[in-house]
């Protein structure tokens, strides 16, 4: 018993020397130091990040490790660390399930509008309870430091916290500031400055229990601090993986068999007007209605976007052939198919998207689309639903773009509609091939020498993007661009058309 109280009282008298007096740096044989350097390493990369590569989805990762890795260091050092830690336990998993998320159609759901703010509060509590406990934790470590009370450098660091959340709330809200570029940097630089502030006077304070290191015993670790690291991005990178190609197919469509109709006679005589076999057997009844009466059809001329003669292009490792078809109909409507046929498909399909650039003289209507396909010796097809991008008015554009679209604007008091659809293809289907149509006025004194011109694109992804990036929102966010296709986000083949229509008097 006397040995053991002995020893009791040698490790208090150790405990009592300053680590300078033994020549020893004080990191290097007390918790303290190589805790804290890695919660201030893990807020900094949380905070500040390089917008290269993927380092901005990275490093936060692994600043959130790092923040959790220092707080397990401390953790049975009192309440407020052991608080501390269990906050970054949930700081790493919220990390790794936004990263997970944004790989996925919710990571755009989530980016704005209510959802955002709601995320972004959670996350915000979720910091500034951490910054609570972790100073509740540094001020029970000073309680008995020579019985004074220790300077209580977080506390202006919390204000600093909340001043850096207040410009980026401000931010947010209002992305250009009403003074400008100036004020627009002076507010970027101020929240930096803030946050900075904040790790500054988080150092100041941990440098003032570098020397309480020997009354705070460390939690013992039984994963190496490396180890838990690599095992924090090999298990985000694991589940992200499957979440982007999950989150980036669209489901196949649901085909059902193509049988023949009371409209026959219609398809048959389009046929007869020079409409192909291949599109006339594949037009929805809505088609053929549209169609009925029909007095002439035209093959398009056709052009690939660099202006060579149409002919099968390369997509995602496999062959599809664009064209495009006019039918007049009695009133002078005319009614556009713009047909693709995929010779050998591509390796994979995650999505699909057929878009048009209708020439801007006039609206059009009666918006259709289909895809079909042979599957077990039947022909089956589906109808696609259609949307629309474009349509901004004048108070939506730059001056720039005012300039190149002010005849469709003095035509449509708008920029002309584009419509799109969107699919997958039919795992396992043959001979797949589709459309999409629409109908537009056309009188021959709107156009004298009864050209209409226009064009339209196939888009194609096979592989996931991280973050998540889908067809339909490129199509919707390239409406009003300058250039009519410039470099494309997916794999893209288009073609344009100039189609001779001769009216009957």
């Amino acid at each position: 018993m006397t040995e053991r109280k002995d020893m009791q009282d040698l490790e208090e008298l150790l405990r009592a020397v300053p680590p300078e007096a033994a020549g020893v740096d004080p990191g290097a044989v007390t918790p303290w130091g190589s805790a804290m350097k890695k919660i201030l390493w893990g807020m900094g990369l949380l905070t500040f990040r390089l917008n290269l590569w993927y380092l901005p989805y990275l490093l936060p990762l692994v600043g959130a490790a790092l923040l959790c890795l220092g707080a397990r260091r401390l953790r049975q050092a009192n309440s407020g660390f052991c608080r501390t830690w269990r906050l970054s336990l949930v700081k790493l998993c919220w990390q790794v399930i936004f990263l997970v998320v944004t790989a996925t159609r919710l990571g755009t759901l989530l980016g704005a509008g209510p959802a955002f703010w709601m995320v972004s509060a959670v996350g915000c509590g979720l910091d500034f309870l951490l910054l609570l406990a972790l100073r509740r934790g540094i001020r029970g470590a000073f309680l008995d430091l020579d019985g004074k009370p220790p300077r209580d450098w977080l506390l202006p660091g919390l204000a600093a916290w909340l001043g850096t959340l207040a410009l980026a709330v401000w931010g947010t809200l209002e992305p250009m500031p009403a003074g400008g570029m100036a004020a627009l940097w002076a507010r970027g630089l101020g929240a930096a400055a803030l946050y900075g502030l904040l790790l500054w006077l988080l150092h100041r304070q941990g440098k003032a229990l570098e020397r309480r290191g020997y009354q705070i015993v460390p939690a013992p670790v039984r994963c190496p601090d490396g180890a838990v690291i690599a095992l924090v991005l090999l298990g985000t990178v694991l589940l992200t993986v499957p979440a982007a190609v999950w989150g980036a197919r669209t489901p196949a469509p649901a085909g059902t068999a193509a049988g023949t109709t009371d409209l026959e006679a219609v398809r048959a005589h389009l046929e007869d007007l020079g409409m192909p076999e291949t599109l006339a057997v594949d037009l929805s009844r809505e088609d053929l209605e549209l169609c009925e009466g029909a007095v002439a059809v035209h093959e398009s001329t056709n052009h690939l976007l660099n202006g060579d003669p149409a002919a099968p292009q390369d997509l995602g490792g496999g062959t599809v052939d664009l064209q495009s078809w006019a039918v007049v109909l009695p009133d002078q409507s005319i009614r556009f198919f713009l047909t693709f046929q995929w010779q050998e498909l591509p390796v994979l399909s995650l999505q699909e998207g057929v878009s048009a650039s209708p020439d801007s003289g006039k609206a059009f209507t009666d918006l259709t689309a289909r895809l079909t396909w042979t599957e077990d010796g039947t022909r089956l097809a589906a109808d696609l639903p259609v949307s629309l991008a474009g349509g901004q008015k004048a108070e939506e554009l730059t001056e720039e773009q005012l300039w190149w679209y002010e005849e469709e604007l003095k035509r449509l008091g708008r920029l002309q509609y584009q419509p799109y659809a969107l699919f997958s293809l039919p795992k396992g289907g043959e001979a797949v091939r589709g459309y999409l149509a629409y109908s537009r006025e056309a009188k021959v004194e709107d156009y004298p020498g009864g050209t209409i011109f226009g064009g339209w694109y196939y888009l194609h992804q096979s592989a996931p993007r991280y973050p998540y990036q889908d067809v339909e929102a490129y199509l919707r966010g390239r409406s009003g661009q300058i250039l009519s296709f410039g470099g494309s986000s997916f794999p893209a083949v288009g073609v344009s058309y100039g189609t001779y229509v001769w009216f009957r008097p």
